[in-house]
């Protein structure tokens, strides 16, 4: 959404859950979440999140629509309305 790739280095560096989790300790700062805090900053309520920022639920991250966030889910995409969401991440515009 806004033409930025901030999660480059993590492009074609896993295929499933296990590498994923390599992944964010050899790439990342070890956990999703301590990841998206390194990379954006303090997270916000996710109920002040607005369109394009990032949504963390139950320890995923999805894309803030506008009054929902759209997560991919083992059953295809879920939506989980903002004033659910553990936190939000501001990304720059």
């Amino acid at each position: 959404m806004t033409g930025m790739d901030y999660m480059q280095e993590f492009r074609e560096e896993y295929t499933d859950l296990e590498s994923s989790d390599e992944a964010l300790t050899r790439l990342g700062q070890g956990t999703l979440f301590d990841t998206l805090l390194a990379k954006f900053g303090d997270p916000i309520l996710g109920s002040k999140a607005r369109k394009g920022d990032i949504g963390f639920y139950e320890n995923s991250c999805g894309i803030v629509l506008g009054l929902y966030t759209i997560f991919l889910s083992e059953k295809g995409l879920a939506y989980v309305k903002l004033r659910h969401l553990d936190y939000a991440f501001r990304v720059p515009d």
